[in-house]
């Protein structure tokens, strides 16, 4: 009867290690399981908070599109789309358009600086 009792305690001892030992590696799984989703969550909505796009491609390099006078609407937003993905600053960018006019547009524009200057990109378009 002893000897059962000391089998009993022993076999409950080690139970009672092995609860412990699972109860800890339960805690750490769950510790290791919210960092993980706040690091996640953090990551998506940092991916949303700035303005480049999730991908990156090594050397990509955007067309700028010339203006000739045709097709403006279509001109102002490839070259909308080209300003935000290179980042351009706002003081750049009527400069950087304007060296890419062509044809009749370029003795426009000249006449324009010198009469009644755009201030801006948003002032041109």
């Amino acid at each position: 009867m002893q000897h059962q009792r000391a089998e009993t305690t022993h076999v409950e001892e080690v139970s009672r290690l092995h609860m412990d030992s699972f109860q800890l590696a339960l805690e750490t799984f769950m510790q290791n399981s919210q960092t993980s989703n706040n690091h996640d969550v953090n990551s998506h909505a940092n991916v949303h908070s700035t303005s480049r796009p999730p991908f990156q491609v090594r050397n990509l390099k955007l067309d700028f599109s010339r203006f000739d006078g045709t097709n403006g609407i279509e001109w102002i937003f490839k070259t909308e789309q080209f300003f935000d993905y290179y980042h351009t600053p706002d003081i750049e960018r009527l400069t950087v358009a304007a060296i890419h006019m062509d044809k009749e547009v370029v003795p426009w524009f000249q006449m324009m600086l010198r009469t009644n200057p755009f201030h801006s990109w948003q002032a041109l378009t």
